[in-house]
């Protein structure tokens, strides 16, 4: 699951949380509260259940920068995310140019996964 959440500290700041099951458990929720979009909008943890969160940018001479781990030529954008796991890039997505843009898929991801979140990305307001 996929919520695309706002900053208490200012609202003109992206994020979203993905909360993904264990592989090795099956995952059926009993009640809406239990469905993964509401257990990543909440953020709180539970059983069997991993939350990512997207690394906030920092404010640098008064412009916002996310670091990607990399040498990248990158356009700033509203939908240029990146999502770290233990000092591990698990995810990146951002602007190259003009229409396109660069997804890495870390091992905490399947493909699957990493290309649904980039889909969210890609078609989200703003």
């Amino acid at each position: 699951g996929i919520s695309f959440i706002t900053n208490d500290n200012d609202h003109k700041i992206r994020m979203f949380r993905v909360a993904v099951p264990d592989a090795s458990f099956p995952y059926f929720p009993s009640n809406k509260q239990e469905d993964l979009s509401r257990i990543a909008q909440k953020g709180v943890n539970v059983p069997n259940v991993k939350i990512f969160s997207t690394q906030l940018p920092v404010k640098e001479k008064g412009v916002f920068r996310l670091y990607f781990g990399g040498a990248y030529d990158v356009i700033s954008s509203t939908k240029n995310f990146v999502i770290y796991d233990d000092g591990t890039q698990a995810l990146a997505f951002f602007k190259i140019f003009d229409g396109m843009c660069t997804l890495k898929i870390g091992k905490q991801f399947s493909n699957l996964i990493g290309f649904a979140i980039a889909v969210a990305i890609s078609t989200s307001p703003k």
